[in-house]
């Protein structure tokens, strides 16, 4: 849509309305940035009655958020944005994400939604975008269907340093015992008691996070799941460890060394359903991009992971 709009396609020119058509939905708002007049997401409604398909039930609506656009009208905004991935407060707090909170809690209250009825996708900042909204529906015991695709995760992308298998996996560990050890040190009780619940809360949250290999965005989510399972596989004194480690970052022990009293790591999730693409790209771009989930030679390896 915003493609459309840049190159002042409309009518029957327009190439967007092609896509949500075939899959029986209609255009029912676009989300609009008004600092640059970009399209940034949409809401779709499904124009078939979800009662006729059987076990499979379509989503009532769903509301898309799209990546950055590196276009001489966009990236001034997007480019401003993405910066704020590393900083939650930042991110919740701009004009997109307050928006996109507020059309999903009124389409939740307007047709008493559940997780099939309602569907959060974004794609790369979209994605961290609709990450936040999907994060706070849960905390209150609505956890939406979401397809998250390319989700920053925000950290060093370890996958993508030449290291062996083994090494990566060494630093990954000795990682996460230290932020364990590090988590009594400067969190009190209190603390880690309000981290452990809010982790709890968001455990009924199951997202498809949908990742690339190739993709040093997204790459690290692939890294951080695997290792909690393999230490897991250690015996009680390993899941302790991972339990304690899974939920806190470096950005939000430090937070809590120099006294803050929260510090959430958004990207951080207990549960998720991960899709690992496993069909190879030729580039960063093609990594990252969202193309790659569409292709007819797609393949992937999915991967249910639980707190």
């Amino acid at each position: 849509m915003e493609r459309d709009r840049r190159q002042s396609r409309t009518g029957l020119q327009a190439l967007a309305p092609l896509w949500w058509e075939s899959f029986h939905f209609q255009l029912e708002e676009t989300l609009i940035d008004p600092s640059d007049s970009s399209i940034y997401g949409a809401i779709y409604k499904f124009k078939l009655p979800t009662d006729t398909f059987g076990q499979w039930h379509p989503p009532r609506c769903v509301v898309a958020l799209r990546g950055t656009v590196i276009e001489p009208e966009t990236m001034y905004q997007d480019f401003k944005l993405d910066p704020k991935i590393l900083l939650k407060q930042k991110l919740t707090k701009s004009f997109r994400a307050e928006v996109t909170s507020k059309v999903v809690e009124i389409l939740v209250d307007n047709i008493n939604a559940g997780a099939n009825t309602v569907w959060l996708a974004g794609h790369s900042l979209g994605s961290a975008i609709a990450l936040t909204v999907g994060r706070d529906m849960a905390k209150i015991g609505i956890p939406l269907e979401t397809y998250l695709l390319n989700p920053p995760f925000v950290s060093i992308p370890l996958e993508h340093i030449k290291l062996s298998r083994r090494e990566r996996s060494g630093i990954r560990i000795a990682w996460s015992v230290a932020k364990a050890v590090l988590s009594k040190v400067v969190m009190d009780d209190e603390q880690r008691t309000q981290v452990e619940n809010k982790f709890t809360q968001l455990s009924i949250w199951a997202p498809y996070l949908c990742v690339n290999e190739d993709d040093p965005i997204c790459s690290e989510y692939i890294g951080y799941f695997k290792n909690r399972y393999r230490m897991a596989r250690w015996g009680p004194r390993g899941a302790r460890i991972a339990k304690a480690a899974t939920k806190v970052s470096t950005r939000s022990l430090a937070k809590y060394a120099l006294g803050s009293r929260t510090a959430e790591p958004f990207h951080l999730l207990p549960t998720a359903n991960l899709v690992i693409n496993k069909s190879g790209s030729q580039n960063l771009k093609e990594a990252h991009g969202v193309a790659q989930w569409w292709t007819q030679c797609f393949s992937c390896q999915p991967e249910l992971h639980r707190y």
